[in-house]
């Protein structure tokens, strides 16, 4: 709990279930990163890049992610009550449900409603190939990344 992982190179790591508590990872860079089920409750991710990471069914409750760069990121069942996203870019982020979660965020800014709106659903591609996201398991048969 409390760890300072700011700027910290965490892309691709393996954290699921971890137990992020109110750590600090400010700019820390966490691309294709497996945080499913992780408790980043009260968590501090100001500028992280967070591009393409699995966050389903992480607990973000309170957590800060102002200018968090969230685009393909996978949300499927997050709980993000209390978030912060001011100025978050959500562009392709994956059931991404901002409209009862309490979350806060700038209506005209990166977070704009209608961005998140079409964040919800984005289609299985050649960049993104329809794979298994949300789960501990990691057969590396599962895409690009391993997941």
């Amino acid at each position: 709990e409390g760890a300072d992982l700011r700027g910290a190179q965490l892309a691709g790591v393996e954290a699921c279930g971890a137990r992020l508590l109110g750590a600090q990872l400010d700019g820390a860079d966490l691309r294709d990163a497996n945080l499913v089920e992780a408790d980043l409750r009260g968590a501090r991710l100001c500028g992280a890049d967070l591009r393409g990471a699995d966050l389903s069914k992480a607990q973000l409750q309170g957590a800060d992610l102002r200018g968090a760069q969230l685009a393909g990121a996978y949300f499927t069942g997050a709980r993000l009550d209390g978030a912060a996203l001011f100025g978050a870019d959500v562009r392709a982020a994956i059931e991404l449900n901002l409209e009862d979660s309490g979350a806060t965020f700038d209506p005209d800014g990166g977070v704009a409603r209608e961005a998140a709106r079409r964040a919800r659903v984005v289609p299985a591609g050649p960049e993104r190939p329809l794979q298994p996201f949300g789960s501990c398991a990691t057969p590396s048969t599962w895409g690009k990344h391993g997941r």
